[in-house]
Protein backbone atom coordinates (compact mmCIF):
# COMPACT_ATOMS: atom_id res chain seq x y z
CA UNK A 1 0.00 0.00 0.00
CA UNK A 2 2.51 2.38 1.18
CA UNK A 3 4.46 1.71 -2.78
CA UNK A 4 1.57 2.54 -4.29
CA UNK A 5 0.60 5.56 -2.69
CA UNK A 6 3.89 6.32 -3.27
CA UNK A 7 4.06 6.34 -6.82
CA UNK A 8 0.92 8.22 -7.22
CA UNK A 9 2.55 11.47 -4.98
CA UNK A 10 5.75 11.53 -7.84
CA UNK A 11 3.34 11.13 -10.47
CA UNK A 12 1.23 13.77 -9.13
CA UNK A 13 4.57 16.16 -9.22
CA UNK A 14 4.41 16.47 -13.57
CA UNK A 15 0.89 17.89 -13.31
CA UNK A 16 0.28 21.74 -13.24
CA UNK A 17 -1.41 22.77 -9.77
CA UNK A 18 -2.72 25.61 -8.67
CA UNK A 19 -0.84 26.22 -5.48
CA UNK A 20 2.29 26.25 -7.74
CA UNK A 21 5.46 25.64 -6.71
CA UNK A 22 5.05 25.40 -2.52
CA UNK A 23 2.27 22.71 -3.32
CA UNK A 24 4.88 20.75 -5.34
CA UNK A 25 7.32 20.89 -2.69
CA UNK A 26 5.41 19.51 -0.07
CA UNK A 27 4.07 16.68 -2.44
CA UNK A 28 8.03 16.18 -3.10
CA UNK A 29 9.28 16.14 0.65
CA UNK A 30 6.14 13.17 1.29
CA UNK A 31 7.46 11.48 -1.01
CA UNK A 32 10.85 10.98 -0.09
CA UNK A 33 10.38 10.39 3.57
CA UNK A 34 7.97 7.86 2.03
CA UNK A 35 10.93 6.28 -0.24
CA UNK A 36 12.78 6.55 3.08
CA UNK A 37 10.84 4.80 5.40
CA UNK A 38 10.13 2.54 2.43
CA UNK A 39 13.82 1.71 1.80
CA UNK A 40 14.26 1.58 6.05
CA UNK A 41 11.64 -1.20 6.53
CA UNK A 42 13.08 -3.19 3.13
CA UNK A 43 15.07 -5.08 5.24
CA UNK A 44 12.91 -6.84 7.30
CA UNK A 45 11.32 -8.91 4.53
CA UNK A 46 14.51 -10.10 3.23
CA UNK A 47 15.83 -11.08 6.53
CA UNK A 48 12.10 -13.05 7.41
CA UNK A 49 12.82 -14.70 3.79
CA UNK A 50 16.38 -16.32 4.85
CA UNK A 51 13.92 -17.78 7.77
CA UNK A 52 11.76 -19.08 5.46
CA UNK A 53 13.98 -20.28 3.21
CA UNK A 54 15.61 -23.11 6.29
CA UNK A 55 11.72 -23.77 6.51
CA UNK A 56 12.51 -23.57 10.48
CA UNK A 57 9.03 -22.05 11.02
CA UNK A 58 5.33 -22.40 10.20
CA UNK A 59 3.74 -19.55 11.75
CA UNK A 60 2.15 -15.91 11.38
CA UNK A 61 4.64 -13.12 12.12
CA UNK A 62 3.97 -9.39 13.21
CA UNK A 63 6.26 -6.80 13.12
CA UNK A 64 5.47 -3.04 13.98
CA UNK A 65 7.95 0.07 15.01
CA UNK A 66 6.88 3.35 15.72
CA UNK A 67 3.38 2.99 14.48
CA UNK A 68 4.34 1.52 11.40
CA UNK A 69 3.60 -2.28 10.61
CA UNK A 70 6.92 -3.62 8.97
CA UNK A 71 6.08 -7.21 8.29
CA UNK A 72 2.75 -9.12 8.56
CA UNK A 73 2.12 -11.92 7.04
CA UNK A 74 2.81 -16.32 7.36
CA UNK A 75 6.20 -17.48 7.35
CA UNK A 76 6.00 -20.89 6.22
CA UNK A 77 7.41 -24.18 5.37
CA UNK A 78 6.49 -26.23 2.02
CA UNK A 79 4.45 -28.84 2.85
CA UNK A 80 1.39 -28.87 1.62
CA UNK A 81 -0.25 -30.97 4.09
CA UNK A 82 1.06 -28.64 6.98
CA UNK A 83 -2.14 -26.04 8.02
CA UNK A 84 -0.91 -22.09 7.82
CA UNK A 85 -1.85 -20.01 10.67
CA UNK A 86 -3.33 -16.63 9.41
CA UNK A 87 -3.54 -13.30 11.44
CA UNK A 88 -6.55 -14.74 13.06
CA UNK A 89 -6.40 -18.44 13.62
CA UNK A 90 -5.94 -20.01 17.14
CA UNK A 91 -2.66 -21.44 17.87
CA UNK A 92 -1.34 -23.18 21.18
CA UNK A 93 0.68 -20.10 23.21
CA UNK A 94 2.50 -22.67 25.49
CA UNK A 95 4.21 -20.51 28.38
CA UNK A 96 2.96 -17.57 26.79
CA UNK A 97 -0.17 -18.47 28.31
CA UNK A 98 1.85 -17.32 31.44
CA UNK A 99 1.19 -13.49 30.41
CA UNK A 100 -2.57 -14.01 30.69
CA UNK A 101 -2.13 -15.66 34.03
CA UNK A 102 -0.39 -13.12 35.00
CA UNK A 103 -1.97 -10.21 33.79
CA UNK A 104 -5.57 -11.82 35.17
CA UNK A 105 -3.85 -11.61 38.90
CA UNK A 106 -2.59 -8.05 38.51
CA UNK A 107 -6.54 -7.03 36.99
CA UNK A 108 -7.71 -8.64 40.40
CA UNK A 109 -5.39 -6.63 41.89
CA UNK A 110 -6.25 -3.29 40.56
CA UNK A 111 -9.43 -4.18 41.63
CA UNK A 112 -9.06 -4.27 45.22
CA UNK A 113 -10.10 -8.22 45.33
CA UNK A 114 -6.29 -9.72 45.76
CA UNK A 115 -3.85 -8.34 47.72
CA UNK A 116 -0.29 -9.44 45.92
CA UNK A 117 1.41 -10.26 49.80
CA UNK A 118 -1.51 -12.35 50.76
CA UNK A 119 -0.25 -16.36 51.31
CA UNK A 120 -1.69 -18.67 49.40
CA UNK A 121 -3.44 -20.15 52.59
CA UNK A 122 -4.96 -16.26 53.28
CA UNK A 123 -6.55 -16.17 49.78
CA UNK A 124 -7.40 -20.13 49.57
CA UNK A 125 -8.26 -21.46 53.11
CA UNK A 126 -9.07 -24.93 51.72
CA UNK A 127 -5.20 -25.47 50.64
CA UNK A 128 -4.28 -28.36 52.47
CA UNK A 129 -0.47 -27.70 52.09
CA UNK A 130 1.52 -26.26 54.67
CA UNK A 131 3.49 -24.58 52.45
CA UNK A 132 0.58 -22.37 51.26
CA UNK A 133 1.19 -20.63 54.83
CA UNK A 134 4.76 -19.17 53.76
CA UNK A 135 4.33 -18.67 50.10
CA UNK A 136 2.48 -15.42 48.70
CA UNK A 137 0.77 -14.53 45.44
CA UNK A 138 4.16 -11.98 44.74
CA UNK A 139 6.23 -15.13 44.80
CA UNK A 140 4.33 -17.18 43.01
CA UNK A 141 3.72 -14.12 40.15
CA UNK A 142 8.05 -13.69 40.95
CA UNK A 143 8.68 -17.31 40.15
CA UNK A 144 10.43 -17.12 43.73
CA UNK A 145 8.59 -19.15 45.56
CA UNK A 146 11.26 -22.76 46.16
CA UNK A 147 8.41 -24.65 44.31
CA UNK A 148 9.75 -27.06 41.79
CA UNK A 149 9.08 -27.07 38.51
CA UNK A 150 6.14 -29.64 37.77
CA UNK A 151 4.21 -31.18 40.24
CA UNK A 152 5.46 -34.76 41.20
CA UNK A 153 3.61 -37.92 42.43
CA UNK A 154 5.95 -40.53 42.06
CA UNK A 155 6.31 -39.29 38.44
CA UNK A 156 6.31 -36.22 36.79
CA UNK A 157 2.28 -34.71 36.60
CA UNK A 158 1.57 -32.50 33.48
CA UNK A 159 -1.81 -31.95 33.33
CA UNK A 160 -3.73 -30.66 35.51
CA UNK A 161 -7.57 -32.82 35.91
CA UNK A 162 -10.41 -30.74 35.95
CA UNK A 163 -13.25 -31.59 37.83
CA UNK A 164 -16.77 -31.25 36.07
CA UNK A 165 -16.89 -27.07 35.93
CA UNK A 166 -13.48 -27.29 34.26
CA UNK A 167 -11.64 -26.24 37.74
CA UNK A 168 -8.52 -27.28 38.49
CA UNK A 169 -8.55 -25.68 41.78
CA UNK A 170 -10.10 -28.54 43.24
CA UNK A 171 -7.51 -31.05 42.48
CA UNK A 172 -5.01 -28.54 43.43
CA UNK A 173 -5.81 -27.99 46.89
CA UNK A 174 -5.36 -31.29 47.69
CA UNK A 175 -2.00 -32.23 46.54
CA UNK A 176 1.00 -33.41 48.80
CA UNK A 177 3.13 -31.11 50.96
CA UNK A 178 6.39 -30.07 49.21
CA UNK A 179 9.73 -29.19 50.81
CA UNK A 180 10.61 -25.66 49.40
CA UNK A 181 14.05 -25.38 47.86
CA UNK A 182 14.71 -21.83 50.05
CA UNK A 183 13.14 -19.42 52.00
CA UNK A 184 10.55 -18.02 49.52
CA UNK A 185 11.43 -14.45 48.03
CA UNK A 186 15.25 -15.18 47.97
CA UNK A 187 15.75 -17.12 44.70
CA UNK A 188 13.99 -17.54 41.04
CA UNK A 189 13.36 -20.62 39.97
CA UNK A 190 11.21 -21.98 37.14
CA UNK A 191 7.83 -23.28 37.98
CA UNK A 192 4.93 -24.42 36.25
CA UNK A 193 3.46 -25.60 39.48
CA UNK A 194 3.74 -22.05 41.04
CA UNK A 195 1.37 -20.83 37.94
CA UNK A 196 -1.04 -23.61 38.57
CA UNK A 197 -1.50 -22.55 42.31
CA UNK A 198 -1.76 -18.77 40.44
CA UNK A 199 -4.79 -19.97 38.13
CA UNK A 200 -5.87 -21.92 40.73
CA UNK A 201 -5.83 -18.63 43.38
CA UNK A 202 -7.89 -17.04 39.78
CA UNK A 203 -10.77 -19.48 40.59
CA UNK A 204 -10.80 -19.29 43.79
CA UNK A 205 -11.16 -15.37 43.84
CA UNK A 206 -13.68 -14.75 41.04
CA UNK A 207 -15.35 -17.98 41.70
CA UNK A 208 -15.29 -19.17 38.46
CA UNK A 209 -12.84 -21.69 36.09
CA UNK A 210 -9.98 -20.32 34.51
CA UNK A 211 -11.14 -19.93 30.91
CA UNK A 212 -14.84 -17.68 32.80
CA UNK A 213 -11.80 -15.64 34.43
CA UNK A 214 -9.62 -14.99 31.53
CA UNK A 215 -12.78 -13.94 29.68
CA UNK A 216 -14.16 -11.53 31.95
CA UNK A 217 -10.89 -9.77 32.96
CA UNK A 218 -9.17 -9.83 29.62
CA UNK A 219 -11.00 -11.04 26.94
CA UNK A 220 -14.00 -9.22 27.35
CA UNK A 221 -12.32 -6.13 28.03
CA UNK A 222 -9.71 -6.04 24.99
CA UNK A 223 -12.14 -7.69 22.45
CA UNK A 224 -9.57 -10.84 22.30
CA UNK A 225 -12.21 -12.94 20.13
CA UNK A 226 -9.56 -15.92 19.29
CA UNK A 227 -8.50 -16.59 22.54
CA UNK A 228 -9.72 -19.13 25.11
CA UNK A 229 -8.21 -22.04 27.43
CA UNK A 230 -11.02 -24.98 27.06
CA UNK A 231 -11.82 -25.88 23.90
CA UNK A 232 -15.66 -25.57 23.39
CA UNK A 233 -16.50 -22.67 21.00
CA UNK A 234 -13.75 -22.46 19.46
CA UNK A 235 -10.52 -25.23 19.29
CA UNK A 236 -6.85 -23.99 18.22
CA UNK A 237 -5.58 -24.71 14.74
CA UNK A 238 -4.35 -28.26 13.97
CA UNK A 239 -0.66 -28.22 15.10
CA UNK A 240 2.70 -30.05 14.19
CA UNK A 241 5.99 -31.72 15.19
CA UNK A 242 8.37 -32.71 13.23
CA UNK A 243 10.09 -36.45 13.01
CA UNK A 244 12.96 -36.10 10.82
CA UNK A 245 11.93 -33.74 7.40
CA UNK A 246 8.26 -35.26 8.00
CA UNK A 247 5.59 -32.97 10.04
CA UNK A 248 3.55 -35.20 12.28
CA UNK A 249 0.06 -33.81 13.41
CA UNK A 250 0.12 -33.67 17.06
CA UNK A 251 -3.26 -34.47 18.57
CA UNK A 252 -2.83 -33.54 22.05
CA UNK A 253 -5.46 -31.67 23.76
CA UNK A 254 -2.51 -29.01 26.01
CA UNK A 255 -5.59 -27.54 27.79
CA UNK A 256 -4.13 -29.25 30.75
CA UNK A 257 -1.17 -27.28 31.18
CA UNK A 258 -3.92 -25.08 32.71
CA UNK A 259 -2.32 -21.44 33.76
CA UNK A 260 1.04 -22.42 32.89
CA UNK A 261 0.79 -23.36 29.43
CA UNK A 262 -2.39 -24.53 28.23
CA UNK A 263 -4.28 -21.38 26.22
CA UNK A 264 -4.89 -20.47 22.70
CA UNK A 265 -4.60 -17.17 21.10
CA UNK A 266 -4.31 -15.54 17.23
CA UNK A 267 -1.69 -12.61 16.37
CA UNK A 268 -4.59 -10.35 15.71
CA UNK A 269 -5.86 -10.89 19.38
CA UNK A 270 -1.99 -10.84 20.40
CA UNK A 271 -1.82 -7.13 18.53
CA UNK A 272 -4.55 -6.03 20.59
CA UNK A 273 -3.26 -7.01 23.71
CA UNK A 274 -0.14 -5.84 22.50
CA UNK A 275 -1.74 -2.15 22.24
CA UNK A 276 -3.72 -2.46 25.20
CA UNK A 277 -0.26 -2.87 27.64
CA UNK A 278 1.51 -0.61 25.49
CA UNK A 279 -0.82 2.27 26.55
CA UNK A 280 -3.89 1.42 29.22
CA UNK A 281 -2.88 -1.12 31.13
CA UNK A 282 -2.02 -0.27 34.79
CA UNK A 283 1.33 -1.59 35.85
CA UNK A 284 1.80 0.17 38.98
CA UNK A 285 4.70 -2.22 40.74
CA UNK A 286 7.01 -2.71 36.74
CA UNK A 287 5.64 -6.32 37.40
CA UNK A 288 5.01 -6.65 33.62
CA UNK A 289 7.55 -4.41 32.40
CA UNK A 290 10.60 -3.72 34.46
CA UNK A 291 12.81 -0.74 34.68
CA UNK A 292 13.84 -1.17 30.93
CA UNK A 293 10.02 -0.83 29.78
CA UNK A 294 10.53 -4.08 27.68
CA UNK A 295 8.06 -7.27 27.74
CA UNK A 296 9.12 -10.43 26.19
CA UNK A 297 7.45 -13.42 26.49
CA UNK A 298 8.56 -16.94 25.58
CA UNK A 299 6.27 -20.33 24.51
CA UNK A 300 7.26 -23.54 23.43
CA UNK A 301 5.31 -27.13 23.23
CA UNK A 302 6.04 -30.25 20.83
CA UNK A 303 3.80 -28.63 18.56
CA UNK A 304 4.07 -25.00 19.57
CA UNK A 305 7.09 -22.10 19.40
CA UNK A 306 5.93 -18.47 20.13
CA UNK A 307 7.54 -15.46 20.91
CA UNK A 308 5.85 -11.79 22.43
CA UNK A 309 7.70 -8.50 22.41
CA UNK A 310 6.27 -5.12 23.53
CA UNK A 311 9.50 -2.67 24.05
CA UNK A 312 7.56 0.97 25.37
CA UNK A 313 10.58 3.31 25.20
CA UNK A 314 11.47 1.70 21.07
CA UNK A 315 7.91 1.69 20.34
CA UNK A 316 8.94 -1.68 18.41
CA UNK A 317 6.11 -4.95 19.07
CA UNK A 318 7.04 -8.74 17.51
CA UNK A 319 4.52 -11.21 17.65
CA UNK A 320 5.08 -14.88 16.38
CA UNK A 321 2.89 -17.83 16.98
CA UNK A 322 3.53 -20.94 15.43
CA UNK A 323 1.66 -23.95 15.11
CA UNK A 324 4.89 -26.27 15.09
CA UNK A 325 7.73 -27.09 16.93
CA UNK A 326 10.94 -26.47 16.54
CA UNK A 327 14.38 -28.33 16.96
CA UNK A 328 16.37 -25.13 17.61
CA UNK A 329 14.93 -22.46 20.06
CA UNK A 330 17.92 -20.28 19.08
CA UNK A 331 16.40 -19.99 15.86
CA UNK A 332 13.29 -17.65 16.96
CA UNK A 333 15.90 -15.26 19.42
CA UNK A 334 18.16 -14.99 16.15
CA UNK A 335 15.03 -13.86 14.43
CA UNK A 336 14.36 -11.35 16.72
CA UNK A 337 17.63 -9.99 17.17
CA UNK A 338 18.19 -9.58 13.67
CA UNK A 339 15.21 -7.28 13.06
CA UNK A 340 16.24 -5.48 16.46
CA UNK A 341 19.45 -4.63 14.56
CA UNK A 342 18.08 -3.99 11.53
CA UNK A 343 15.28 -1.19 12.83
CA UNK A 344 18.81 -0.02 15.11
CA UNK A 345 16.76 -1.17 18.63
CA UNK A 346 19.29 -1.20 21.37
CA UNK A 347 17.87 -4.05 24.22
CA UNK A 348 19.73 -3.22 27.13
CA UNK A 349 22.97 -5.79 27.39
CA UNK A 350 22.84 -8.55 29.34
CA UNK A 351 24.91 -8.05 32.33
CA UNK A 352 28.15 -10.61 32.13
CA UNK A 353 27.67 -12.61 35.20
CA UNK A 354 29.77 -15.80 36.87
CA UNK A 355 28.70 -18.60 35.78
CA UNK A 356 29.18 -21.46 38.11
CA UNK A 357 29.11 -25.12 37.14
CA UNK A 358 29.66 -27.86 38.52
CA UNK A 359 32.21 -31.33 36.85
CA UNK A 360 30.98 -33.39 34.75
CA UNK A 361 32.49 -36.15 36.84
CA UNK A 362 29.41 -35.65 38.78
CA UNK A 363 26.64 -36.81 36.58
CA UNK A 364 25.62 -40.29 37.21
CA UNK A 365 26.47 -43.35 34.61
CA UNK A 366 23.22 -44.78 35.90
CA UNK A 367 20.80 -42.26 34.96
CA UNK A 368 20.19 -42.30 31.12
CA UNK A 369 20.23 -38.85 30.44
CA UNK A 370 23.14 -37.97 32.94
CA UNK A 371 24.73 -40.79 31.31
CA UNK A 372 24.02 -39.33 27.33
CA UNK A 373 24.99 -35.21 29.09
CA UNK A 374 28.37 -37.54 29.51
CA UNK A 375 28.99 -39.01 25.79
CA UNK A 376 27.26 -36.00 24.20
CA UNK A 377 30.39 -33.91 25.28
CA UNK A 378 33.25 -36.62 24.72
CA UNK A 379 31.65 -36.52 21.01
CA UNK A 380 31.60 -32.65 20.65
CA UNK A 381 35.23 -33.00 21.81
CA UNK A 382 35.79 -35.34 19.38
CA UNK A 383 34.07 -33.71 16.63
CA UNK A 384 32.03 -37.02 15.75
CA UNK A 385 28.92 -35.39 13.81
CA UNK A 386 27.07 -38.61 13.73
CA UNK A 387 27.49 -39.59 17.78
CA UNK A 388 26.09 -35.62 18.29
CA UNK A 389 23.04 -36.49 16.47
CA UNK A 390 22.62 -40.19 17.37
CA UNK A 391 23.21 -39.76 21.02
CA UNK A 392 20.97 -36.37 21.94
CA UNK A 393 18.17 -38.11 19.66
CA UNK A 394 18.24 -40.80 22.28
CA UNK A 395 17.11 -38.98 25.11
CA UNK A 396 14.47 -36.72 23.38
CA UNK A 397 11.27 -36.86 22.33
CA UNK A 398 10.12 -38.69 18.86
CA UNK A 399 11.29 -36.87 16.43
CA UNK A 400 12.33 -33.50 18.11
CA UNK A 401 15.73 -33.51 15.89
CA UNK A 402 16.32 -34.00 12.47
CA UNK A 403 19.85 -35.89 11.32
CA UNK A 404 20.35 -33.46 8.06
CA UNK A 405 20.44 -30.15 10.21
CA UNK A 406 23.28 -28.53 9.48
CA UNK A 407 23.77 -27.98 13.32
CA UNK A 408 25.45 -31.28 13.85
CA UNK A 409 28.02 -30.40 11.41
CA UNK A 410 28.54 -27.00 12.46
CA UNK A 411 29.35 -28.62 16.26
CA UNK A 412 31.51 -31.14 15.10
CA UNK A 413 33.95 -28.49 12.96
CA UNK A 414 34.37 -26.79 16.68
CA UNK A 415 37.59 -28.72 17.61
CA UNK A 416 38.82 -28.17 14.67
CA UNK A 417 38.18 -24.02 14.84
CA UNK A 418 39.35 -23.56 17.83
CA UNK A 419 42.51 -24.93 19.70
CA UNK A 420 41.70 -26.48 22.83
CA UNK A 421 38.04 -26.88 22.85
CA UNK A 422 36.97 -28.81 25.80
CA UNK A 423 33.90 -29.20 28.85
CA UNK A 424 33.91 -26.51 31.25
CA UNK A 425 31.09 -28.27 33.11
CA UNK A 426 27.25 -28.04 33.30
CA UNK A 427 24.38 -26.36 35.54
CA UNK A 428 21.29 -26.89 36.18
CA UNK A 429 19.10 -23.77 35.12
CA UNK A 430 15.66 -23.40 36.88
CA UNK A 431 14.38 -20.85 34.77
CA UNK A 432 12.59 -20.37 31.46
CA UNK A 433 13.36 -22.27 29.16
CA UNK A 434 14.54 -24.99 31.56
CA UNK A 435 16.89 -27.42 31.68
CA UNK A 436 20.72 -28.91 31.60
CA UNK A 437 23.37 -26.59 30.32
CA UNK A 438 26.92 -27.88 29.51
CA UNK A 439 29.20 -25.45 29.39
CA UNK A 440 32.56 -25.68 26.73
CA UNK A 441 35.03 -23.69 25.45
CA UNK A 442 38.56 -22.86 24.10
CA UNK A 443 41.91 -21.76 25.05
CA UNK A 444 41.41 -18.33 23.03
CA UNK A 445 38.38 -17.53 25.13
CA UNK A 446 35.64 -18.47 22.72
CA UNK A 447 32.60 -20.17 24.71
CA UNK A 448 29.12 -21.75 24.23
CA UNK A 449 26.78 -23.14 26.23
CA UNK A 450 24.49 -25.63 24.59
CA UNK A 451 21.14 -26.21 26.93
CA UNK A 452 19.08 -29.53 27.22
CA UNK A 453 15.76 -28.01 27.67
CA UNK A 454 13.57 -30.62 28.81
CA UNK A 455 10.40 -31.87 27.91
CA UNK A 456 6.91 -30.45 28.92
CA UNK A 457 5.16 -34.06 29.34
CA UNK A 458 8.79 -36.02 30.36
CA UNK A 459 11.27 -34.01 31.68
CA UNK A 460 13.80 -37.17 31.91
CA UNK A 461 13.76 -36.95 28.07
CA UNK A 462 14.68 -33.69 26.13
CA UNK A 463 12.16 -31.06 24.21
CA UNK A 464 15.22 -29.34 21.71
CA UNK A 465 18.37 -27.75 22.42
CA UNK A 466 19.05 -24.03 23.13
CA UNK A 467 22.78 -23.26 21.51
CA UNK A 468 24.25 -19.75 22.99
CA UNK A 469 27.11 -18.74 21.93
CA UNK A 470 29.60 -16.38 23.21
CA UNK A 471 32.81 -14.12 22.10
CA UNK A 472 32.62 -16.06 18.63
CA UNK A 473 31.34 -16.95 15.53
CA UNK A 474 28.48 -19.02 15.00
CA UNK A 475 26.44 -20.03 11.68
CA UNK A 476 28.06 -17.06 9.84
CA UNK A 477 27.23 -14.25 12.64
CA UNK A 478 29.09 -12.89 15.29
CA UNK A 479 28.26 -13.25 18.83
Amino acid sequence: MQADTNKASITDLNKPTEAGNHFSFRVLLCAILLLLLISCSSGIPKIVETYEVKSVFNGYLHVSFKGDILFQGVVGNTYDQVKKPEMDSPVYLASLTKLFTKLAILQLENGGKLDLDQTISEVWPHFQPTFGQEVTVRHLLEMKSGLPRELHDGESLTMVRYDDHKRGSPYLDTIRDISLSGTPGETVAYSNLGYWLLGAVIEVVTSSNLDEAYRTLLFEPYDLEQSGLHQMEMKPLPSYSFQGNSPQRDTTNYSGRYASGGAYSSVKDMIRLAETLGSEFVDSENLLFGKNERLEHYGSLPNATNVFVVDRKADFCFIFLNNSGIADLSEITNLLNEVQVELGIEVAPTEKRKIKVDAMSTLRDSVPLEHAMLEWSKALEEGDEQALFEILNSVSEQGAFDQDEATWSELSRLPKRFSGWKTFGYRLVRESPAGYEIWYGAETGEKMAIRWISSEQDPGLIHTIFIQPDDMEWMGKDF
